[in-house]
């Protein structure tokens, strides 16, 4: 019985630091969510001012690309 009783001690005093470090990630993520609203809204901005461009981190579209030709 003493093990089990230090087994759970051990895994209680495992799971603190997890606890701290997930409130810290969750924090950080918390406080930058108006800074990445903002370069959302950046992006859209630039991409309505360049409607030429293609939108980022994609190609963009070509009709008949891929497709075959009829014969």
């Amino acid at each position: 019985m003493e093990t089990f009783g230090a087994i759970l001690v051990v895994l209680v005093l495992l799971l603190i630091p997890v606890i701290i470090v997930g409130g810290a990630l969750t924090w950080s993520y918390l406080r930058c969510a108006p800074l990445r609203a903002a370069a959302a809204v950046e992006a859209a901005r630039e991409l309505r001012h360049r409607p030429d461009q293609p939108a980022a981190g994609g190609a963009p579209f070509s009709p008949g690309h891929g497709a075959r030709r009829a014969a």
